[in-house]
């Protein structure tokens, strides 16, 4: 007789099977882990259990083959713990017939398979429970053993959660926590009950009556394996499993269930399916009879209670949701319990085709995390109390994105302020429904203004994923140094490279040296992940490949070597691409700095990967064209205030991150302006002050952030209106007489920036004062074109900007002239309407006073035309044709009139205004 043995070991390497049974130790996690379906209670725990049955499996049928082959008189005896239980059943149930005869007998102990109403199913099991597994494969337990079913005996005791599906439904109110882990993995200690045999040893009993003849039998033994949990109306399950004869004869059952003494009921089998109508105790006989007509007879007690609160099994949980981490490393599976009905008292988590995911062992809000290893997964939730399990959720699909890393330098870092070539990466392929996480060790920029890398989170858009493995400075042979351990930890499934600028431009390397460099990156990738998938971009022309020949022609040496070297190592199970970044890459138009990408050329360098990942990978979609218009610049709008000072005003703002400086625009309201004018100059900031401003005026002033050549938003508006001291009062103003002018003089007074000038015509009659437009700076002054031979008075009042101080003293003075001749040889020429008089200009005269006489229509007197002319000829219009008239000329020198015309009053002229 061949006796072979399957079950768990401490460790895979002392199965006694010879295959890996997966480890079952340590409480729930365990348990999960060796039942092989998911993740365990909160932490995620994955099995290998399906490799392992199967491999136990596929070495079970070959030693039994080997067996019967080989050996023609060996009988086997099978036997099986746990996981080896299933491997054991599965085996003997699909073996040969011939195979199977070979088989003396099978003993199993605590089966995630077991069936509790099998006959072969044996313990003080509940036997309305299915071992763990039976409750997700197609909802039902295998089916019984192959005749003769004599040959098999199931081991199951009523705490085990392997055999008997995690909890133990009864009516009572004992807590879940009655099963115990450790009733799985203590068959060698236990049986049915004090002073009976252990399990192992009812087994040896078993198969040493199968081996030996069957002496004469003394008797059968009766016993009904008592039950709990038992509610009015509901079936339960009888059992008289344990019930033998120690000849090994056959048996047959009938059943008492009035407790009559007459056994009346029969069943085809040693299980009774039965249910009582009403609570109380009820008292069960048994009786079992072999077939040489003995008999023997047993009872039990029933004791059927109202069900409480468990009147059914729970509903499926509600709101169930998932979400992946921000790390991309894990899900989040979560729910809220039943929304009505009889309440959970705990939860089992599916895969769609019945693998066991989770365990959950209580009826409140749950969650678990399943890792991305283990996605994507489809799974059901059912909840269940002591009634059972209720019915299954809709399936769940969870799956993690595909994981990103870009790996670089200052480009794809980034600094402060920007919204980065990841921003926008990011952004497409959302917008594209592609599943894409990016992932890395950094999720920061780079503070250009500072010049500082302590973990700036600046971004003009926080609202993307952030995480990237790129550093400012960074170069490609620093890259494959690291790129081991950051793929190790962060797992990516494509890396998009941007590396090498920093080589060449800081003289690390030339291009054959990059070359290297890049080869040993991919190396060194693919130590931690033999499948990653790589896109490198090329490097961008920026200024100093405009203006440096060498340089230049060094970039595009290395994009040259990029691109045949990706071609070169690309393989299947790892593939490498490129993206033509630097393509359209415009330095003047695209590089805030001549180095780094603005706005306009973040877009470009997101395009250049999304296409590649697009076109290579079908992952997205590519970039649209033409590439959409975004804000260039800063983008946080500087909060500006201003605070008055004597012709000046001081500006101060919040700093918008990484400007580089702030222009100023600047408005007098007060002198009716009304756009801004800016400045010539960026200002650094954060403070500025603005002179040279009119005290008094009502200014307005905004910034406009610049990040090196990219202007981005302007700042609040901020209103001011600068103040000074009242200037004092000129009291010693005095005026001095000249030809056509006079010269004011006086001496300055304090806080004056400037002095305007009243004047008044005394002999033209004038009574009030006129300020002449704009401020004289003193301390003298000459007002000219004043008219020879008539009085003036003069003031001054001091200002500060557009303060006032008080008028000064008048100061009087009598302009002097020359006296000019009469006219002579004046004569009129008739006309429709008009007459042109002509004349010979006088020597002095500025101007000619007309006077005119109608003797047509009467009249005795000259009339004073109102205004000087010029000469020597002058068109008098608006006569009456067919009148006679008379004209007369009064020349206007820069005195008085000639002494041959009679003087008269005249109102002011036009020209003669003094210039300012």
């Amino acid at each position: 007789m061949d006796l072979w043995a399957n079950g768990k070991a401490d460790t895979p390497e002392e199965t006694a099977g010879q295959y890996p049974a997966v480890p079952v130790a340590g409480g729930w996690e365990g348990l999960v882990n060796g039942l092989g379906a998911g993740l365990a209670i909160g932490n995620g725990i994955f099995g290998r259990y399906r490799q392992s049955v199967t491999k136990g499996e596929a070495n079970l049928r070959a030693k039994i083959k080997s067996v019967t082959d080989n050996c023609a008189g060996t009988q086997l005896v099978l036997s099986g713990y746990s996981q080896g239980a299933q491997v054991t059943g599965n085996v003997y149930r699909s073996l040969p017939a011939d195979q199977r005869d070979r088989v003396l007998g099978v003993a199993l102990f605590g089966d995630p398979l077991l069936s509790g109403k099998a006959r072969t199913s044996l313990g003080n099991l509940d036997r309305t429970r299915n071992g763990l597994l039976t409750n997700w494969l197609n909802d039902a337990p295998p089916p019984e053993f192959p005749a003769p079913r004599d040959k098999v005996r199931s081991y199951c005791h009523a705490l085990d959660p392997v055999c008997q599906g995690v909890v133990r439904w009864t009516s009572l109110t004992q807590p879940i926590t009655t099963f115990s882990f450790s009733q799985h993995t203590n068959y060698h200690e236990v049986g049915d009950g004090p002073g009976q045999d252990t399990y192992p040893l009812d087994a040896a009993k078993f198969f040493a009556a199968r081996v030996r003849p069957a002496p004469s039998s003394a008797g059968p033994e009766a016993t009904i394996t008592p039950i709990d949990g038992a509610v009015p109306g509901k079936p339960v399950l009888l059992s008289a499993g344990e019930s033998s004869d120690p000849a090994g004869r056959p048996l047959t059952y009938t059943w008492d269930l009035d407790g009559s003494g007459r056994y009346v009921t029969t069943t085809d089998g040693d299980i009774l399916e039965t249910s009582f109508a009403a609570t109380g105790d009820y008292v069960v006989g048994l009786k079992v009879t072999n077939d040489a007509g003995q008999s023997a007879t047993a009872t039990t007690s029933v004791h059927v209670a109202p069900p409480g609160l468990y009147t059914e099994v729970p509903d499926p949980p509600t709101a169930i949701t998932w979400s992946a981490a921000k790390n991309g490393e894990s899900a989040t599976l979560s729910w809220q319990p039943p929304a009505s009905g009889p309440p959970a008292e705990g939860y089992e988590v599916v895969t769609a085709d019945g693998r066991l995911v989770a365990v959950i062992d209580h009826g409140g809000p749950a969650a678990v995390l399943p890792k991305d290893s283990d996605l994507p997964l489809t799974v059901s939730i059912r909840s269940f109390n002591r009634r059972g399990a209720g019915p299954a959720s809709a399936q769940v699909p969870i799956s993690l994105p595909s994981e990103v890393m870009v790996v670089g330098d200052s480009i794809s870092q980034g600094s402060a302020g920007d919204f980065t070539w990841r921003y926008r990466f990011d952004k497409h392929e959302a917008a594209a429904g592609a599943q894409l996480s990016l992932v890395g060790p950094r999720d920061d920029l780079f503070d250009n203004v500072a010049g500082t890398w302590n973990d700036n989170h600046t971004y003009a858009d926080p609202a993307f994923a952030q995480h990237h493995d790129a550093i400012w400075g960074e170069s490609m042979a620093g890259g494959a140094a690291r790129i081991q351990d950051d793929v190790a930890a962060y797992h990516p499934d494509y890396l998009l490279v941007l590396l090498g600028i920093n080589d060449l431009g800081f003289g690390l390397s030339d291009p054959a040296g990059t070359e290297e460099s890049l080869r040993k990156f991919v190396a060194n990738a693919r130590q931690a992940d033999p499948g990653v998938q790589f896109v490198f971009g090329t490097l961008l022309p920026n200024q100093r490949t405009q203006s440096e020949a060498g340089y230049a022609a060094a970039v595009a040496d290395f994009n040259g070597r990029l691109r045949r070297t990706v071609d070169e190592l690309s393989t299947a199970e790892s593939q490498l691409y490129v993206a033509e970044t630097g393509k359209d890459i415009v330095p003047a138009d695209d590089l805030w700095d001549g180095t780094h990408p603005n706005a306009q050329g973040e877009v470009k360098i997101a395009a250049a990967f999304a296409n590649s990942l697009a076109d290579n990978f079908s992952v997205g979609t590519p970039y649209p064209r033409p590439y959409p218009a975004v804000p260039l610049g800063p983008q946080v709008a500087p909060q500006l205030t201003a605070t008055p000072g004597n012709g000046q005003a001081d500006l101060s703002w919040t700093l918008s991150p990484g400007a580089t400086g702030y222009y100023v625009h600047t408005k007098d309201l007060t002198a009716g302006e009304t756009t801004f004018t800016r400045l010539p100059y960026p200002v650094p900031g954060p403070a500025w002050t603005a002179g040279l401003l009119t005290n008094g005026h009502t200014y307005e002033f905004q910034l406009k952030a610049t990040k090196g050549t990219a202007e981005g938003v302007f700042s609040t508006i901020a209103t001011v209106t600068p103040t000074g001291p009242v200037p004092d009062a000129v009291t010693d103003l005095s005026a001095s007489p000249g030809d056509g002018f006079a010269t004011l003089s006086w001496t300055p007074v304090a806080n004056a920036t400037g002095y305007y000038v009243y004047r008044k015509d005394v002999t033209a009659g004038e009574t009030t004062f006129t300020q002449l437009p704009w401020p004289v700076s003193g301390p003298t002054w000459v007002a000219e074109l004043l008219n020879p031979g008539e009085t003036y008075q003069f003031q001054l009042q001091g200002t500060n900007g557009d303060i006032r101080g008080g008028l000064s003293n008048v100061a009087t003075v009598a302009v002097t002239g020359v006296t000019p001749n009469a006219v002579t040889n004046l004569s009129a020429g008739p006309g429709s309407g008009t007459a042109t008089l002509s004349w010979t200009l006088s020597p002095g005269a500025t101007g000619y006073y007309v006077y005119r006489k109608n003797v047509t229509a009467g009249e005795t007197t000259f009339t004073q035309l109102p205004w000087p002319v010029s000469g020597p000829t002058w068109l008098a219009e608006g006569l009456t044709p067919g009148g006679t008239y008379q004209f007369s000329r009064s020349r206007r020198p820069t005195a008085a009139s000639g002494a041959d015309c009679p003087t008269s009053p005249r109102p002011p002229s036009p020209d003669r205004y003094p210039r300012q």
